[in-house]
């Protein structure tokens, strides 16, 4: 799987990690970043089911959305942007994922 290593100069030092677990079909998860600390941007990487995910502040469905596996060559999800971290959703499209997330900023 390729790893997007961020420019340190606009998206900052890694400034936490999150798990999610049990992301499944029924409901959408959002990313809950490190408190106190300003996100510029994010990797997001994910194992189990494939997921459907939206930047726009919109809930995916398990039909509806970007569709990565786990095994996709791209299965790393890169997000710059304040605002599009901020409005990132995922849902599973059957069964359970977990995402693991690195958060880039200052703070």
């Amino acid at each position: 799987m390729p790893y997007s290593v961020l420019d340190p100069d606009t998206d900052g030092e890694c400034v936490g990690h999150q798990q999610i677990t049990g992301i499944g079909t029924s409901t959408a998860v959002s990313l809950t970043p490190t408190a106190g600390k300003t996100v510029y941007a994010c990797v997001v990487g994910f194992t189990g089911d494939t997921i459907r995910f939206r930047l726009d502040g919109i809930d995916p469905t398990t039909t509806v959305g970007i569709r990565r596996t786990a095994t996709d060559f791209q299965s790393e999800i890169t997000i710059r942007g304040s605002n599009n971290v901020r409005n990132f959703r995922l849902i599973a499209t059957s069964g359970t994922a977990v995402a693991d997330i690195a958060y880039f900023g200052t703070g």
